[in-house]
């Protein structure tokens, strides 16, 4: 589909990406991460600019979000 044209894989771009082949194959599970990344995003916009107390209440939601991507679909290896 468009998130994934051909041509875009991780076997396309060896030694350039450490996704491994289970994000181009269960894509339903990546835009599931994906969701909670971005509703975590959303929710800190708005305690962006009201100090850091307010966005340290919701910035560890977004590295969780961030973290639920990386620990499923990316290679350990650097």
């Amino acid at each position: 589909g468009t998130m994934w044209p051909d041509g875009s894989d991780n076997v396309s771009y060896e030694g350039e990406t450490r996704a491994l082949p289970e994000i181009w194959s269960t894509y339903p599970k990546l835009a599931e991460a994906n969701k909670a990344w971005a509703d975590a995003v959303a929710a800190l916009l708005p305690a962006a600019g009201s100090g850091l107390d307010q966005l340290r209440d919701k910035i560890g939601a977004v590295g969780e979000g961030c973290k639920g991507c990386h620990d499923e679909f990316r290679s350990k290896d650097e």
